[in-house]
């Protein structure tokens, strides 16, 4: 019998149009299969590459087995290139043929079955980024580090890698995407760091930062040490040792403790300001007034005042702030509070002139209040003189109206005392008034009030007659008839008789 088989044999490209991924090793397995439908059955399976498609440019892998010694009708097994062959590859693009030959000598080919992507050459990175020498609490850092790729698979992304330690872990982040799908040969805009790479920095510390590029094919390259970051978002502390100033003032020069320290940064300048109620309440009695400004302080311990002369009467609630020198900011509202009392007693004279002429002592039926916003009240006192802006004589020296514990006001009407009033003059008697707070910060005023006082009886009716009128319609009538007495030309004439 004979044997014919002129069929020649055919293929089944599982890998049709080509493998599209860029490859920096061999390895990869490729799904073209060969089959011989003739009868004879597959003898020996091929391939050879070539640098330009249909089987032009330069052949730097000629034909090389596959699998030989097949006798098989068909070979379905997955083929990488052995690494001899991948191995001469030139980088770029690379076209891949195969041809299977059957037991009765009939050979078939198919032309570019697929494409191989070679590139060995790793990306390379280079950083113009001599390192930062300023402290940053936010991510707005642009960073002069480029990548390049000249192997043709094009620079895939790059990571970041960040130690306190230059060289050396550990490390945070650990190899972290910054910027993915950058699909070009180079990369040369100035970049940021992303979210997760800034968030993964050590705070209050300095950075050493490494950079890895990646291209298309899978290769990287490393760049060790490309620069350094500052980085500190914590803000300074205020430590108030100062639980709040108990003490009126009426004087500048008291030193408050509220200290201030950074470990990152450093504290580059503090400031305060002042409200007359608590939480910032009320109005500002004190504008934002600097305390230090300096190139970076670890702490600040010394204690300082608050600008007291320009501070409202009352309380002032002291907010503190605090900047270190990658700008972040603090606040201590009400740290503690000043009380201010420079303000001398009040007094508010309710009392006109007293026109009633007094022989005993009315007591305390004389209206004048007193007031203070401060401290409070202490004391007050009056003294009468016989004329007025403390002329004539001072016939009651200083006699208390009131005294005790502080007291914000004093409304209860006053007068003298018994003893006192016995030493007023007769006539009228000129009172001025003096108060003082418990700081000893007085007011006085001059002839507030004065006090007619008169014990002296008039003189005695001396002449007196009586006489019948003479006419007849007086009839039944006596009439009396005396001279006018005087009385002491205090109060005038007699003002009637009995």
């Amino acid at each position: 019998y004979v044997l014919k088989d002129t069929t020649a044999p055919s293929f089944v490209n599982g890998a049709a149009g080509g493998d599209l991924s860029w490859r920096n090793s061999s390895g990869t397995l490729h799904n073209v299969d060969a089959q011989d439908t003739g009868g004879s059955r597959l003898s020996v399976y091929q391939f050879s590459v070539t640098t330009g498609a249909a089987r032009t440019g330069t052949m730097p892998v000629d034909w090389t087995p596959i699998a030989s010694g097949l006798n098989a009708s068909s070979y379905a097994a997955d083929w990488a290139l052995p690494q001899a062959a991948w191995d001469l590859l030139p980088e770029g693009t690379n076209y891949v043929s195969v041809r299977a030959w059957d037991i009765a000598g009939t050979t078939g080919t198919l032309i570019d079955a697929f494409r191989i992507f070679k590139d060995t050459t790793p990306p390379s990175a280079s950083s113009a980024q001599a390192g930062e020498f300023d402290w940053r609490g936010l991510n707005t850092g642009l960073y002069d580090a480029d990548f390049t790729d000249s192997g043709g698979a094009l620079l895939q992304k790059f990571q970041v890698r960040a130690s306190t330690t230059p060289g050396a872990g550990p490390y945070s982040p650990d190899w972290t995407d910054n910027t993915l799908g950058l699909n070009a040969a180079s990369y040369a805009a100035d970049w940021a760091f992303a979210a997760g790479v800034w968030d993964g920095l050590y705070d209050s510390a300095t950075s050493y930062i490494s950079l890895r590029v990646f291209d298309n094919a899978g290769s990287s390259f490393t760049l060790t040490g490309a620069f350094r970051v500052l980085k500190d978002t914590t803000p300074a502390a205020i430590t108030d040792n100062q639980a709040g100033d108990d003490n009126w003032r009426s004087a500048a020069g008291t030193l408050y403790n509220v200290d201030l320290a950074d470990n990152g940064s450093r504290v580059s300048s503090a400031a305060y300001a002042s409200w007359t109620q608590a939480a910032k309440g009320g109005s500002q009695s004190l504008a934002w007034t600097q305390l230090f400004a300096s190139t970076g302080l670890l702490s600040y311990i010394t204690d300082w005042s608050a600008d007291f002369n320009n501070a409202a009467q009352g309380f002032n609630y002291l907010t503190v702030r605090a900047w270190d020198k990658a700008g972040n900011l603090s606040e201590l509202v009400d740290a503690f509070y000043l009380k201010k009392d420079t303000a001398a007693p009040s007094m508010t004279d309710l009392q006109g002139g007293d026109t009633t002429w007094y022989r005993i002592n009315p007591g305390n039926v004389f209206n004048v209040d007193f007031a203070d916003s401060g401290i409070g009240l202490s004391s007050a006192a009056y003294e009468a003189w016989t004329g007025p802006g403390k002329n004539g004589n001072n016939v009651a020296a200083s006699s208390q109206i009131f005294s005790g514990a502080p007291a914000a006001s004093y409304t209860a009407d006053w007068g003298p005392t018994d003893n006192a009033f016995a030493l007023l003059a007769a006539g009228t008697n000129y009172i001025s008034v003096a108060a003082w707070d418990a700081l000893n910060q007085s007011s006085a005023a001059v002839d507030l009030f004065y006090i007619l006082k008169d014990t002296v009886p008039p003189s005695s009716v001396a002449t007196l007659s009586a006489a019948t009128p003479p006419a007849a319609a007086d009839e039944g009538r006596l009439n009396v008839y005396w001279t006018a007495v005087g009385d002491n030309a205090l109060a005038g004439p007699a003002s009637y008789y009995m």
